[in-house]
C-alpha cells in the first residue's frame, strides 16, 4: 500500500507529538504492509502555519528512521484553502505530492460553489488539487463530487470513515461514493498511535471484502502511486 495522507512528522502541527511517537506510527505503517508514504503536515491560516523550512528539517530527522524500517518517505502539505494558500499558491512556494498535486483541505463551511472555483484556480495555476477527506464537507454530496472530478480534482477519502469509525452516516456517505467510482484514493490521515491511528491493513482488507481486490488496490496502491509518479 500507498500513503498518501498522514500527519506522523512531529512537531509541525497536531500529528505525532514527537519523535518516539513518529517512528511508532512509521513502524505501524511498515508492519501493515504500506511501503511508501507521503508526509502531509497542515498548513493552515491561524492555526497551522510551521514554516516549510522546519518542516524540511523534521523530515531529514525521521528519514532514517524510515530507512530502517524498509519505507520509501516523501514530503508535502495538507493545503487549507484559505488566504495563506492563495499566497504560497501565487509565490510558487506549494510542495506538491508527486509532480504536480496538491492535497486541498476545504473548510466545513463551503458551499459547493466555493469548492468549484478553487479547484478551477488551482487548475488554471497547473497543479491538480485531491481534494482531502470529502465526506467531512457537508456541501460535498455525489452531485458535488462529480461536478469537482469533472473540473479536473482527484478525490480523497479516509480509511477511518470507510471502517465506520467515522460514524455510520458518513460510512454510508463513503461507500456510496465508492460505489459510484467517485473514489481516486484512500489514505490513512493518520495523527497519532491512540487518536486516529494508521489502519491501513484493516481498510485494505475490508474493502477487498465488500467491493473486491480490484477496488482496494485501486484506490491504496494503483492510484496513489499514479499521482506520486506524476
Amino acid at each position: 500500500m500507498i500513503d498518501i495522507h498522514c500527519h506522523l512528522l512531529p512537531y509541525v502541527d497536531d500529528g505525532a507529538n514527537d519523535l518516539d511517537e513518529a517512528r511508532l506510527l512509521l513502524s505501524s505503517e511498515a508492519e501493515q504492509g504500506v511501503t511508501e508514504i507521503c508526509l502531509t503536515p497542515h498548513l493552515r491560516e491561524g492555526m497551522f502555519e510551521t514554516p516549510d523550512e522546519k518542516i524540511r528539517f523534521q523530515f531529514e530527522r525521521i528519514s532514517g528512521i524510515a530507512g530502517e524500517l524498509g519505507l520509501t518517505l516523501r514530503l508535502s502539505r495538507e493545503y487549507h484553502v484559505d488566504g495563506l494558500f492563495w499566497e504560497k499558491l501565487e509565490a510558487g512556494e506549494i510542495i506538491p505530492v508527486g509532480r504536480g498535486v496538491i492535497l486541498t483541505e476545504f473548510s466545513s463551511a463551503d458551499d459547493a460553489d466555493t469548492m468549484a472555483r478553487a479547484v478551477m484556480r488551482i487548475k488554471e495555476s497547473g497543479f491538480v488539487p485531491l481534494v482531502a477527506h470529502v465526506e467531512r464537507y457537508p456541501a460535498a454530496d455525489a452531485d458535488t463530487v462529480k461536478t469537482l472530478r469533472s473540473l479536473g480534482a482527484a478525490i480523497q477519502v479516509n480509511a477511518d470513515a470507510v471502517l465506520g469509525y467515522d460514524g455510520r452516516y458518513v460510512k454510508k456517505t463513503v461507500w456510496e461514493f465508492i460505489g459510484e467510482r467517485l473514489v481516486d484514493v484512500v489514505a490513512s490521515d493518520a495523527h497519532g498511535v491512540d487518536d486516529r491511528p494508521v489502519r491501513m491493513r484493516e481498510c485494505m482488507t475490508f474493502i477487498k471484502k465488500k467491493a473486491g481486490d480490484e477496488t482496494a488496490e485501486r484506490l491504496m496502491l494503483k492510484n496513489p502511486g499514479k499521482i506520486i509518479k506524476g
